[in-house]
C-alpha cells in the first residue's frame, strides 16, 4: 500500500475541459486514521470551477448523443478497468476515508452493475425510465427504503 500512496503525492494540477490546470494553492488529502497526508492537489479557484462545470455541462451534449450501445460499451471498459484495480482502489479509499479495507475492496464490485445498466440505457440520465436498471441491481429508488 505504501508504494502506491507515495505515487498518490504527485497529484497537482486538474483536469479541466481537456487540459491540465495549474492551481496557484494545494491541499492535503489526510488519513483520518492517522493524520498523515497522503497527496496535495489542486485548490481551485472560482473561475476554475466555473470553467470546470461549463467542460462538463459541454461535454454532455457529445455523450447524450452516442447510442445505448455505444455508451454501454465506454461504460464496461470503465468497469472492467475499476474491476482491474480493486485493490488499488480498496486501499486508496481506505487510507483516505478510512473505510475498513474489507467494505472497500467490496465496493468496486456494488457500482459495476450500475454502469453497464446506465450505459444501455437503463438507469436514468443516460436515457430510459431508470427503473429497469435500478430495480435490476437492488438500487432503491428515491423514496424506496
Amino acid at each position: 500500500m505504501g508504494e502506491q500512496l507515495m505515487r498518490m503525492q504527485d497529484f497537482g494540477p486538474a483536469y479541466i475541459g481537456g487540459q491540465w490546470q495549474s492551481s496557484e494553492r494545494q491541499f492535503a488529502v489526510v488519513n483520518p486514521a492517522t493524520g498523515e497526508a497522503l497527496a496535495s492537489v489542486a485548490d481551485l479557484s472560482r473561475p476554475q470551477i466555473e470553467a470546470a462545470v461549463e467542460a462538463a455541462s459541454q461535454a454532455f451534449a457529445p455523450w447524450s448523443g452516442k447510442t445505448a450501445h455505444e455508451r454501454a460499451a465506454i461504460l464496461k471498459r470503465w468497469s472492467a478497468l475499476i474491476m482491474a484495480n480493486q485493490e488499488a482502489l480498496a486501499q486508496i479509499m481506505t487510507a483516505e476515508q478510512g473505510k475498513p479495507l474489507a467494505e472497500a475492496r467490496g465496493e468496486p464490485g456494488l457500482v459495476r452493475p450500475l454502469y453497464a445498466a446506465r450505459g444501455e440505457g437503463r438507469g436514468g440520465s443516460a436515457g430510459g425510465s431508470g427503473e429497469e436498471g435500478e430495480a435490476a441491481h437492488g438500487v432503491p429508488r428515491i423514496g424506496e427504503g
